[in-house]
């Protein structure tokens, strides 16, 4: 009997290929978006720590001019708060899109791996059935050798 050949096998190692490649990206973009994620606490902690330097000038006597300087820092480190947030945002959209790609990559892929299973199965089965028939055929043709001896 003819060994077992899977027609869809380029096409599943095609599919296979695409899901390593989106999964290289995912694991990118999650890089991507814990980083994003990290420039986002940094900005907080200068952004607390500009609040606090306003808030100790204004309880102390200090000049108009530093308080001045200092609610400048403060509306600068509020600012790229905001833009860091707005970043890890996008960070985050774009990781999940990545990850749905993921997803449908590694779907694609098992699909066609379900179907080569089956057909492995089926040819298994046919295969069976055929050396059952040629053994079925053997013992009745040692029967009938027998009989006529």
């Amino acid at each position: 009997m003819k060994r077992f050949q899977f027609r869809l096998e380029r096409l599943l190692q095609l599919r296979t290929r695409e899901e390593e490649e989106r999964a290289r990206d995912l694991v990118a973009a999650r890089r991507q978006e814990a980083d994003a994620r990290a420039r986002v606490e940094d900005a907080r902690r200068r952004h607390a720590d500009a609040r606090g330097r306003l808030a100790d000038a204004t309880a102390d006597a200090q000049p108009a001019g530093a308080v001045q300087n200092l609610a400048l820092a403060v509306d600068a480190a509020e600012g790229r708060l905001r833009a860091e947030e707005l970043a890890a945002g996008e960070a985050t959209r774009v990781a999940e899109v990545v990850r749905q790609a993921f997803d449908a990559a590694r779907a694609a892929r098992r699909a066609l791996e379900r179907l080569k299973e089956t057909r492995r199965d089926t040819w298994l089965r046919d295969a069976e059935r055929t050396d059952q028939a040629w053994t079925d055929e053997v013992a009745l043709r040692r029967a009938a050798t027998v009989e006529q001896s």
